[in-house]
């Protein structure tokens, strides 16, 4: 008689929805460059919209150990042959998904009482997992609890658990390795660990399309966003902060390439408008990065003119209305990261060359500085109500950086 551990007995059948789930998940997290330098995403038509479930802040929590299969099984299954038990492997099966199912939806809804309190989000997620193993069914409440150990300070922790997600899971769900992948990058870049990052990121670029994908359309493209978008924006992003002007426009202008073949109209994995923004912005960053408190001015001019450029990309390309008011919505908020990007390098230098018995003096020239963001869209006739918002809103943003700023320079810090 075989042993037969029962993980879950109609798995392969869920592979495909699961690498699906994977990438719609990491669709809705940053793809390439901050929320401070990329458009939201398109709007999606009411009848494409999906509920996600809910998320909750982090902090310091248990730690994460999680249970062997041989935990989820009731102490009553014995060893079975699978070729004389079929009946009694599918009624075991039928229960513990059904058991699987009901701690999930308590999951979710527990996880929804306590936004906002950190330490019981992890400490749900860390006992939801000594009962239930990574599996199929549970990856993205994994990719979940990897991302809160991140925001909690737990990288290692983190890093344990990406490490998993993209060792043990089988081949079938490459969506769900390379979104383990790219949010390791994403939080190694976050914690200034460059080098690191650089290498995730770099694998990511360099993986071809699995062969089982050939048929799926909407996985292979959304897996080929990641690779030729999403990897290439956030070694872009890396490389400018390193200095590495060159190599990130190179990035840029493959990108952009691949951004262009995108389908013009709305998909699950974005559409062409939304796709070429997001490299539009990643070129206006840099081009405002790499200039000197002098060459800042001209620098910006160069930007603005990328909105224009942007529009012209879509000269004789049928659009959807939809995708029509997206490139009009977009060139707003291109409009916004341009003005952010550089009033906040014209505060940075400020501080850079303020000592701290002069902050009086620097803190007045700020507020004239962050009267002058105020006024850069007089006039301009925005096609977006919430890009307009967005950008007053900013500017509340900017004063406390200054705060912020000014606080650093007088402790020393």
């Amino acid at each position: 008689m075989r042993r037969v551990h029962v993980r879950y007995f109609v798995g392969a059948v869920l592979v495909v929805a699961a690498c699906g789930i994977a990438l719609w998940i990491s669709a809705g997290r940053r793809a390439g460059v901050s929320s401070t330098t990329a458009p939201p995403a398109p709007a999606v038509p009411a009848e494409d919209q999906q509920a996600a479930a809910p998320e909750a802040d982090i902090a310091e929590g248990p730690a994460f150990e999680p249970a062997e299969v041989d935990d989820v099984l009731d102490d009553d299954i014995l060893a079975l042959d699978p070729l004389e038990d079929l009946d009694l492997l599918a009624e075991i099966d039928k229960q513990q998904r059904e058991r699987l199912e009901k701690a999930k939806a308590a999951l979710i809804e527990q996880l929804e009482l306590h936004r906002g309190d950190g330490s019981e989000t992890i400490r749900l997620l860390e006992e939801f997992f000594e009962e239930f193993p990574l599996s199929q069914d549970t990856f993205y409440l994994a990719l979940t609890l990897a991302d809160r150990y991140g925001s909690a300070g737990r990288p290692e922790d983190a890093r344990a658990l990406y490490g998993r997600l993209m060792t043990e899971m089988p081949e079938g769900f490459a969506g769900v390795k390379q979104t383990a992948a790219f949010e390791l990058a994403e939080m190694e870049a976050r914690l200034g660990n460059l080098d690191a990052a650089e290498k995730v990121l770099k694998d990511i670029m360099d993986s071809p399309v699995p062969d089982f994908m050939a048929d799926m359309e909407f996985m292979a493209q959304s897996f080929e966003v990641r690779t030729t978008i999403d990897a290439p924006l956030e070694l872009a992003t890396i490389y400018g902060r390193q200095g590495r002007f060159a190599e990130a426009r190179a990035l840029l202008d493959e990108a952009i390439a691949y951004a262009l073949s995108m389908p013009p109209d709305h998909t699950d994995f974005g559409n062409l408008p939304y796709h070429v923004v997001r490299v539009y912005s990643g070129r206006a960053v840099i081009l405002l990065d790499e200039a000197g408190e002098v060459e800042l001015d001209d620098a910006m001019g160069a930007a603005l003119r990328l909105i224009d450029s942007y529009a012209r990309e879509f000269e004789g390309v049928s659009l959807s209305e939809h995708s029509r008011n997206c490139v009009a919505d977009y060139q707003d908020h291109l409009r916004i990261i341009i003005a952010n990007r550089a009033w906040n390098r014209k505060i940075d230098f400020l501080f850079s060359r303020t000592a701290a018995g002069d902050l009086d003096a620097a803190l007045d020239e700020a507020r004239v500085l962050i009267g002058q963001y105020r006024t850069t869209c007089d006039g301009h006739q925005w096609h977006s109500q919430a890009a307009a918002d967005e950008f007053q809103q900013n500017a509340g943003w900017m004063e406390k950086r200054v705060a912020r700023l000014a606080e650093e320079k007088r402790t020393g810090e």
